[in-house]
């Protein structure tokens, strides 16, 4: 057992007996909390691993992390999934930083699993236009035996969720797109609205298609404009351009 896993057991040990003795022989107790983030006690083997993953991330090293096998080529399948942001200027995030860490229950029935601990990160890019996007994600880290009876080492367990935690699989990538903005309303001096939102239906005329005039009048009655000041602008227009 390691020396994590029995500090929990001796914790549900003595939490029968008196609260207090949990909140102290935890291994997460808040009394020694790093810089006041949750369960980041200094010197610990898990906290020094997820700041140090924090610190890779943002410095472009994800290359040097310790991962389990099942993580993969953690920086490559990581620029895989940010390579949308390279045209908005982002290759690597401004900054990542953990602020908190927590255990995670093995599931029930699972004795003898290796201790597992989730670090929840905020992640910050600046885009071009010092645009700045920052949102809340976690990584989890499994606790590995060493082989020579020394402190267990902590490996990242990446997944692509990692990233962010919109992207749930393999293939999902980031990007930066464009999005129309909602045409706003124009209002009067009470707040009502003199144009509001509605849908647009563009007429035109073309002077080439059509040399009769009823049916420029005719459509200005459709339209519900002035037959007189559209029959000009159509007469008035080149042949090949649509009069609206």
């Amino acid at each position: 057992m390691s020396k994590r896993s029995a500090a929990i057991a001796g914790g549900v040990v003595l939490v029968v007996a008196i609260v207090g003795a949990a909140l102290w022989f935890g291994p997460f107790r808040g009394d020694d909390a790093d810089d006041g983030r949750p369960g980041m006690r200094d010197g610990d083997p898990a906290a020094v691993a997820a700041d140090a993953f924090a610190a890779a991330w943002q410095g472009g090293s994800l290359g040097k992390v310790a991962a389990t096998s099942a993580s993969g080529d953690v920086a490559a399948r990581t620029a895989a999934i940010v390579a949308g942001l390279a045209a908005a200027g982002a290759t690597d995030p401004t900054e990542v930083e953990v602020t908190s860490l927590e255990e995670v229950p093995p599931p029930e029935g699972a004795d003898g699993d290796p201790a597992r601990v989730r670090a929840a990160l905020d992640v910050t890019w600046t885009l071009d236009g010092d645009r700045v996007w920052t949102y809340e994600t976690d990584v989890e880290l499994v606790e590995q035996e060493a082989a020579d009876g020394d402190d267990a080492d902590w490996l990242v367990d990446w997944t692509p969720a990692v990233v962010h935690p919109r992207v749930a699989q393999e293939g999902e990538r980031l990007a930066v797109v464009r999005a129309a903005a909602e045409r706003g309303e124009l209002l009067d001096a009470n707040g009502d609205a003199i144009v509001g939102l509605r849908p647009v239906v563009v007429v035109g005329i073309q002077p080439s298609g059509s040399s009769d005039p009823p049916p420029r009048r005719q459509v200005a009655g459709i339209v519900g404009v002035d037959p007189e000041a559209l029959a000009s602008r159509v007469t008035s227009a080149a042949p090949t351009r649509s009069s609206r």
